[in-house]
């Protein structure tokens, strides 16, 4: 039996038996509000702290990935409640990564590419680099991993 079946159990029994405290604690609660929904960041923050758990090399490539994958996403979805993602919001995003690597392509082509600073983590240092757009297959990778995020609702018990 579980605690909180535990608990409950032995409050009925102490309201059946007329213990007053615990009839006073259990009738004059509070009404129960629902739990607040999370944002989709902080969901996909513990979602990810569950599959790093799961994965040998918790610090591997795997893990990176899924970060790197929920970090594409992250500045459409992040302050979003888990139960607002649409498909709308996500064609949005997959519109809006597309129009970037086609951004990214014509500069390239113009001859004045778009570039980022890099750090790399090995070495610490930071290079220029050309930017590079997201491949259609790299999208759909990141909206793959955010559909796992939001399959699993919030609250449910942890497998």
């Amino acid at each position: 039996m579980s605690s909180s079946a535990k608990f409950v159990k032995f409050a009925s029994a102490a309201v059946a038996t007329g213990v007053p405290a615990c009839r006073r604690a259990l009738t004059a609660t509070a009404p129960l509000r629902p739990a607040a929904i999370p944002t989709f960041a902080a969901f996909s923050a513990e979602w990810l702290d569950r599959e790093r758990r799961r994965l040998s090399d918790s610090d591997g490539k795997t893990a990176r990935d899924l970060e790197w994958r929920l970090s594409v996403v992250m500045h459409a979805f992040g302050s979003l409640p888990v139960h607002k993602i649409t498909e709308a919001i996500a064609e949005d995003l997959v519109d809006e990564l597309r129009r970037e690597r086609l951004e990214i392509e014509r500069a390239r082509e113009l001859g004045a590419p778009l570039v980022e600073n890099y750090s790399d983590p090995r070495t610490g240092k930071t290079h220029t680099r050309r930017r590079r757009g997201l491949a259609n297959s790299s999208i759909n990778k990141c909206l793959k991993t955010s559909v796992r995020v939001c399959s699993k609702p919030p609250g449910a018990a942890v497998t």
